[in-house]
């Protein structure tokens, strides 16, 4: 849990609840509707980088709540960049792909 040695945090409940728009483990139970079971596509999760690749399968994968319009990620960015919000805590805020300058 999320707690110390001191002050643990143990919650356990039998009800059961469903999962959806999120990216879980193949086999998880309860996994509802548009649920992912792919590698995250972090961009270095060894280094504590969690931000999401371009070609991540969480991009633009979660769902559009009213609150995410003028929400902000963890990095304080719009949490909506192109129109969907991504799965997790970071928007990906482009820039992973090809700049081509045309003159």
């Amino acid at each position: 849990g999320n707690g110390t040695r001191a002050s643990p945090i143990d919650i356990a409940t039998t009800a059961a609840c469903t999962y959806n728009h999120c990216l879980v483990p193949a086999g998880t139970a309860n996994a509802g509707s548009d649920c992912l079971f792919d590698d995250p596509g972090f961009k270095s999760p060894a280094r504590g980088d969690y931000r999401l690749k371009g070609g991540s399968p969480c991009r633009d994968a979660g769902t559009p709540l009213t609150w995410t319009e003028a929400d902000l990620d963890l990095d304080l960015l719009p949490r909506l960049y192109c129109g969907l919000p991504d799965i997790g805590c970071y928007e990906h805020q482009g820039g992973d792909g090809t700049v081509l300058i045309l003159r």
